[in-house]
């Protein structure tokens, strides 16, 4: 079937269907008028699918806070060769963690977004804002980077090319 605007703005749309020989028969099939059109619509309106309600997001899972047996390997400290005042006290090293099975939802929804980068990502495993990971100097800011890299599941390093 093809249609032929002209037609269709004169009142009609023509159109071409197979007639019983295995010909093609052009016709035109007039448009209802505008006011049934414009009440059509409306009606269309009403009846629509209604856009569901927002639902709350779930609540978060559980996780269990665990008694690591070697806790140190959960943990690396970066000394900061330029430290800083942040909040009323001196920042002359940086704490990175590594992240539970838990927090990989929250990982993943940061890599999702856009724009997200390496000092959004150390922001979750540092517990310091993204802005001041960004506003630390830049050899520090790499090194805290780093040793959050160093946490990253191999995995997520390997997808991200970090």
């Amino acid at each position: 079937m093809t249609t032929d605007d002209k037609a269709g703005a004169a009142g009609g749309i023509r159109v071409k269907t197979p007639a019983g020989d295995g010909k093609m028969v052009e016709e035109t099939i007039p448009l209802p008028p505008a006011d049934i059109i414009a009440e059509m619509a409306a009606e269309a309106g009403e009846l629509a699918p209604a856009t569901p309600e927002p639902t709350e997001p779930a609540a978060p899972k559980e996780v269990e806070k665990l008694d690591f047996c070697e806790p140190e390997a959960l943990f690396k400290t970066v000394p900061l060769k330029h430290p800083f005042m942040w909040q009323g006290r001196r920042i002359d090293h940086v704490e990175v963690r590594r992240i539970s099975g838990g927090e990989l939802r929250p990982f993943a929804d940061l890599l999702a977004s856009e724009g997200a980068d390496k000092s959004d990502f150390s922001a979750l495993v540092t517990g310091l804002p993204a802005k001041v990971i960004r506003g630390m100097e830049a050899g520090d800011t790499m090194a805290v980077w780093e040793a959050a890299i160093d946490f990253l599941p191999q995995r997520y390093r390997t997808a991200l090319g970090w």
